[in-house]
């Protein structure tokens, strides 16, 4: 998604600390950076997820809190879509 000549989010895969709702926004912070668009659970109970962030929030390492969900934290895998310019 691209806003005046920048990106304005990029798709990222996360690794999330327990299951949430889906639509849930993405914090970095005390601000929105995302929101979770999709989400599976493994046989093991690991939980992954999809969702698109702001760039600056989308390194692999991130850490970022689900709003509304105290204690549960996504934390970027890789971001799914690079862009050359």
């Amino acid at each position: 998604m691209e806003s005046r000549n920048r990106l304005a989010k990029t798709l990222v895969s996360l690794h999330l600390s327990a299951s949430v709702p889906l639509g849930a926004n993405l914090a970095n912070g005390d601000r929105v950076v995302g929101r979770l668009t999709s989400l599976a659970q493994e046989a093991d109970g690991t939980v992954l997820g999809l969702g698109f962030v702001k760039p600056e929030s989308a390194e692999s390492g991130t850490l970022l809190e689900v709003e509304g969900e105290p204690k549960v934290t996504a934390e970027v895998a890789a971001p799914l879509l690079q862009t050359h310019r």
